[in-house]
C-alpha cells in the first residue's frame, strides 16, 4: 500500500475555492482503480492549512492516478490558487491494528 499526503497552505482568500475543487475530486478519485481512499482535512494548529490523503492499493495504481485528469485538475488547483504544495509518498509494507498496541505494552512490561 502506498499513502500519499499532500500539505497546501492556502491563502484564506483562496480557502474556499479550494476546498470546493478538493471535495468534488475526492469523490473522483475515491472511484479510480486501486483507491483505498481519499479525503482532505484542515489542521487543527493552522487553519490556513489543507492536507490531502490517500491511500493506494499497489505503485501500479498510483502510478496511473498521477497520470490522471484529476491529479492534473489537483496540481492545476493548487498552483493557481495557493502554489507549490508539500507532497510525500510512503510505501507500507505492513499494517496492523489494536494488537499492535497491546503487543507494545506486553514488550515494556516484560523488558523487551
Amino acid at each position: 500500500m502506498i499513502l500519499v499526503s499532500i500539505k497546501i497552505d492556502v491563502r484564506s482568500a483562496k480557502q474556499k475555492e479550494l476546498e470546493q475543487t478538493l471535495a468534488a475530486l475526492a469523490g473522483r478519485v475515491r472511484k479510480e482503480t486501486g483507491c483505498i481512499s481519499s479525503a482532505f482535512y484542515r489542521e487543527v494548529e493552522n487553519e490556513n492549512a489543507l492536507c490531502v490523503l490517500e491511500e493506494w492499493a499497489t505503485q501500479t495504481d498510483l502510478d496511473a492516478h498521477l497520470e490522471s485528469d484529476n491529479f492534473r485538475v489537483l496540481r492545476g488547483a493548487v498552483k493557481l490558487l495557493n502554489g507549490p504544495a508539500e507532497m510525500s509518498f510512503h510505501s507500507v509494507s505492513q499494517t496492523q491494528g489494536e494488537e499492535a498496541v497491546e503487543a507494545a505494552r506486553e514488550r515494556r512490561a516484560s523488558g523487551r
